[in-house]
């Protein structure tokens, strides 16, 4: 808009007068206000927080988040992001941005052009140290854009390696992902571990919540003691219960001097 306005006067001052130049260009800034595209590239209002809950620092790896927004944010809704500089090269210089993990914008005002959105952002670094992270609310891409605000916030963080206990030697940590691996539910027994066999034995083998799953059997009911079940009465476990037997072949379970054996006992007489 100023180069332009310094062109026109430029190219009219020796064919017009004070006035009548003035005049032109109180015009041309109408026109051109009118036109939508100074609303386009008019200054932005941005910004960007850390929630409350953040950071969060479990040995080598950071989450971080909070709010951002911006009052007549540039173009399209689609276009505004969050980026971060994790400083992994640690030189606490914003120079090697990255887009957020996620931007959800939770509330807008389009047409009138406002945003309120959570951002979110979580890395692991390659060694321990302190870092300075940067995170920033911009338009379009990782650089912003022509014309556009970018607010950003300075997040000073400390690493350190993770403590990795594994008691029982089988190869799974008590502390899981933070490790490398899936959590050890039982680091006193080598036995028990992510990467075990599930067996019929009581116990949580495979440490994923459940126990004797799908290794169960199925035992019937003998409500008449005479060592044979009925099939319609059944129980999973790893053991018969009292009062519970392997078979199924007993068609009157409530009488002991009927069962299969004795059918065919008679069946031979």
């Amino acid at each position: 808009m100023e180069k332009i306005e310094k062109l026109l006067k430029k190219r009219t001052k020796n064919i017009l007068g004070l006035k009548e130049v003035a005049s032109l260009m109180t015009l041309f800034a109408l026109l051109f206000s009118m036109s939508g595209f100074n609303s386009v590239f008019a200054a932005h209002a941005y910004f960007i927080n850390l929630g409350a809950t953040y950071p969060i620092i479990n040995g080598l790896t950071v989450e971080i988040g909070g709010n951002a927004s911006a009052d007549l944010y540039v173009g399209n809704l689609n276009q505004q992001n969050v980026s971060i500089d994790w400083d992994e090269d640690g030189d606490s210089t914003a120079n090697n941005w990255v887009a957020a993990d996620s931007f959800s914008v939770i509330n807008d005002g389009d047409p009138i052009k406002w945003f309120d959105a959570t951002w979110y952002g979580s890395h692991t670094y390659s060694n321990p140290g302190s870092y300075t992270v940067f995170a920033r609310v911009h338009h379009q891409n990782v650089n912003g854009a022509e014309g556009s605000d970018v607010a950003t916030i300075q997040i000073d963080i400390t690493v350190t390696p993770p403590t990795c206990t594994d008691a029982d030697q089988d190869g799974y940590y008590l502390e899981g992902q933070t490790c490398g691996t899936e959590a050890d539910c039982d680091d006193t027994d080598a036995e028990i571990n992510p990467g075990a066999t599930e067996v019929c034995n009581g116990v949580d083998d495979d440490c994923d919540g459940e126990v004797d799953e799908g290794v169960k059997l199925t035992f019937y009911q003998d409500f008449d003691n005479d060592t044979y079940g009925n099939a319609a009465e059944t129980i999973q476990a790893c053991f018969p219960p009292e009062g519970y037997v392997e078979d199924d072949t007993d068609c009157n379970d409530s009488d002991p001097t009927i069962h299969p054996e004795l059918q065919k006992f008679a069946e031979t007489e």
